[in-house]
């Protein structure tokens, strides 16, 4: 429940942040690739700017995944960490 709650606080945070935040990126690059959620969805949602920055963005994220692995990992475990 707690990492819901956290990710919802970031939610409500995620139009200040830059288009192409990592975080937002970690975030659309997953739903993408677990759901059947269209590229427009995820830009207009995420506010990543159009459908086609919103692919760019996935797919660099997805191409330079292999070489950063680790700290993506590390990033997505700091996103959802309980803050009790």
């Amino acid at each position: 429940m707690c990492e819901k709650l956290n990710l919802i606080d970031q939610l409500n945070e995620w139009e200040k942040l830059r288009r192409n935040d990592s975080r937002k990126i970690t975030i659309a690059a997953t739903i993408r690739y677990k759901t059947t959620m269209t590229n427009q969805w995820l830009a207009e949602r995420l506010r990543l700017g159009d459908s086609t920055s919103a692919s760019r963005l996935v797919n660099e994220m997805h191409s330079c995944a292999a070489k950063n692995a680790s700290k993506m990992k590390q990033l997505y475990e700091e996103m959802t960490r309980c803050k009790d």
